[in-house]
């Protein structure tokens, strides 16, 4: 089975019929102050733009970068949608790509690509005219340049690229493990010759290919900086004052007005908005937090499964978000496929054993987590978006509850995903 452009194109044309219905206006249309997804960034966001005389259910939140895109579209959701289409398109070819990099068959790769594509989260998230697909395309093409081994310096761009599409700075520790991804090829090459040389191989092409990768992602995001301050004061003072809500209001990240995710991030309602006098004290705490983790993992279990790593990260980000989105999730869900494949080859690899490979054993768990986490997933939006869309109720209380179900999911997946990886390292 190879890869055919009918592929790409179905999933990217069922994105756009579904804009052309309707249903960009219908998960574009209830952002209010007074209703339970909007937490006090968001009404601190709205309230600046009203005192500045700007309608915010009038103008989404977009990158600098992309201003002369949508000044020429305006307020139409078409276009956007149109780009996320393509940027999911493209970002399904990095997932393939990443998969044939990773010794894949070709028909394996072709699955991965078709279950990102056609995942519901990725859809929606498209669909709402959200420019979060443009972050999830930048991730996933610096994963397979990386995987690649040959264009470090493009990897590193493509994450300055992220950065730049109004995400979080926790993706910067993404670069440990897409070093190490870049290393794996080297790596193998290096263990025939005698262990001092091949230690001092390791080193100097460990060295030389962070200095690749930092120089890439230094240079690209100087660009970016200047061009997006050139554009931020140059442009009409609409625009400006969109741009300026970021930095004048004293937040981590941007949100999207597309967001249209009916709940709250499950840490920061319960400790930033119960308990208001420590909001600053547990906003600090829950950018360290994720940070800590994420550094944690990736020393620990970077040379083992820089893949696995990856997608533990961003179950960590998704996790500790103040505002959980679909990208979010897509972030790791869009990769986990290719981990559960990986344990499974290793526990194929494994011949010599009497008991059954801890690897395979895993690879099989986690298709069944896969699967329970889709249904928990789709289940409880569906149920969220009938009170907050159809009914326009629901009490708070429901969506923090719906919000500790998906997230003890996801530490569960979390703690599986890293006890498989441990596994893998004392079978070797």
């Amino acid at each position: 089975m190879t890869l055919k452009s009918f592929d790409i194109l179905q999933p990217v044309l069922l994105r756009v019929c579904l804009s052309l219905v309707g249903l960009s206006s219908l998960l574009r249309s209830r952002m209010e102050v007074s209703s339970p997804p909007t937490s006090f960034d968001h009404i601190q966001d709205i309230s600046f733009l009203l005192e500045s005389g700007t309608d915010p259910s009038s103008l989404p939140y977009f990158p600098a970068i992309l201003l002369p895109f949508y000044e020429a579209t305006g307020a139409k959701v078409l276009p956007a949608v149109l780009l996320g289409a393509f940027a999911d398109g493209i970002s399904g070819c990095a997932l393939y790509y990443l998969a044939l990099s990773l010794n894949f068959p070709t028909t394996q790769a072709v699955d991965v690509m078709t279950m990102f594509l056609w995942n519901p989260l990725s859809i929606a998230s498209c669909v709402s005219g959200s420019t979060d697909p443009l972050r999830l395309c930048a991730i996933f093409a610096a994963a397979a340049s990386a995987a690649a081994g040959t264009s470090l310096a493009r990897a590193g761009a493509c994450l300055a690229l992220a950065l730049h599409f109004g995400s979080t700075w926790h993706l910067l520790l993404m670069s440990i493990p897409l070093i190490m991804l870049s290393l794996r090829k080297n790596t193998k090459t290096t263990r025939s010759s005698r262990p001092s040389d091949a230690t001092h191989a390791t080193t100097t092409t460990t060295t030389r290919a962070a200095f690749t990768f930092l120089a890439g992602l230094i240079v690209t995001s100087a660009m970016l900086t200047i061009a997006s301050l050139y554009l931020i004061h140059n442009k009409s003072p609409t625009v400006s004052t969109t741009m300026n809500m970021r930095h004048s209001c004293r937040r981590e990240e941007a949100q999207p007005w597309s967001n249209i995710e009916p709940n709250v991030g499950l840490q920061w309602y319960l400790f930033a908005e119960v308990l208001p006098p420590f909001r600053y004290l547990y906003e600090y705490i829950f950018w360290a937090l994720p940070a800590a983790l994420c550094l944690s993992i990736a020393l620990r279990f970077g040379q083992q499964s820089p893949l696995g790593v990856l997608v533990a990260q961003g179950i960590v980000l998704c996790m500790l978000g103040r505002h959980p989105t679909y990208s979010n999730v897509m972030l790791w869900l869009g990769a986990l496929p290719l981990v559960l494949l990986s344990l499974q080859k290793e526990g194929q690899n494994e011949k010599n054993k009497k008991r059954p490979s801890k690897h395979e054993a895993a690879g099989k768990h986690g298709k069944m987590w896969l699967a329970v986490g889709f249904c928990i997933c789709l289940g409880l939006n569906t149920a969220a978006y009938e009170l907050w869309l159809t009914l326009g109720t629901g009490n708070a209380n429901f969506f923090y509850g719906m919000n500790l179900a998906w997230a003890a999911w996801q530490a569960l997946a979390l703690v599986h995903l890293l006890k498989s990886t441990s596994a893998l390292e004392e079978d070797a």
